[in-house]
């Protein structure tokens, strides 16, 4: 009767020990699905930035190169100005 009741008495412990030991895991799994939820928003976040920050390049490019498209005819219609006036000098 007394070993029964030792044997009953470490089931239940065990018994215990294992629902103890599911619970932490249950918590833990729960906690890294939150981290793992909050890391893919993050992941998100970024890319939208990174989106955001590609569009905005690339339209400082395009106002780039129409600028230095447009100094380049200045650089052109000034060499011809001066070449004209180089010109008209000589020939006064």
């Amino acid at each position: 009767e007394t070993y029964l009741l030792q044997i009953r008495n470490h089931v239940y412990r065990e018994e215990q020990s294992h629902h103890s030991e599911q619970e932490r895991m249950k918590t833990e799994i729960s906690d890294l699905t939150e981290e793992l939820h909050q890391k893919e928003i993050t992941i998100a976040t970024i890319m939208e930035k990174a989106g955001l920050l590609e569009r905005q390049l690339k339209m400082e490019l395009e106002i780039k190169d129409k600028l230095l498209a447009k100094q380049q005819l200045l650089d052109f219609q000034y060499k011809v100005i001066k070449s004209e006036n180089t010109h008209l000098k000589e020939m006064v």
